[in-house]
């Protein structure tokens, strides 16, 4: 094979996962919608500093999609669980029964919505800082349409 085949070779490759990837991407199903509209989309934990978002994703051939906010806060478990107890509730949220051991506090399902709440130790890595102090723990929500 010369030289020159190879190159053709490697830049057809490269077109077709190009080609891939945008279709992909254009074969959105509606889910980033659908989870934008979803109850509790806005609800924020009003006790502790909202630290950052990870914002709402393409959903990619309708595996779903989320939205991740971190805190920073001295609230007890007790505390955080009976806001989101009682404001996930009025949506029409319901408690289930969580397996996951990665500190996970709670997971809350309303049709195809899950929110779930993880309370993680210090120090935490934040993007590129490791927060070490200034809270008692670091706070996640996750709200998704993902099937899980």
């Amino acid at each position: 094979m010369t030289a020159a085949r190879v190159k053709l070779m490697i830049a057809a490759a490269a077109v077709m996962f190009l080609l891939i990837i945008v279709a992909a991407w254009l074969l959105d199903d509606g889910k980033k919608k659908e989870l934008l509209a979803a109850p509790g989309f806005t609800l924020r934990f009003p006790h502790a500093t909202l630290l950052g978002e990870t914002g709402v994703g393409t959903s990619i051939l309708g595996a779903g999609t989320s939205l991740t906010c971190d805190y920073g806060t001295d609230a007890s478990q007790d505390q955080i669980v009976s806001f989101f107890d009682a404001e996930l509730g009025k949506l029409g949220y319901q408690p289930e029964p969580t397996s996951d051991g990665a500190h996970l506090v709670r997971q809350y399902r309303n049709g195809p919505f899950t929110f779930r709440i993880y309370l993680r130790p210090l120090p935490y890595r934040y993007g590129s800082r490791v927060i070490q102090t200034g809270y008692h723990h670091i706070l996640i929500t996750v709200l998704s349409n993902r099937a899980s």
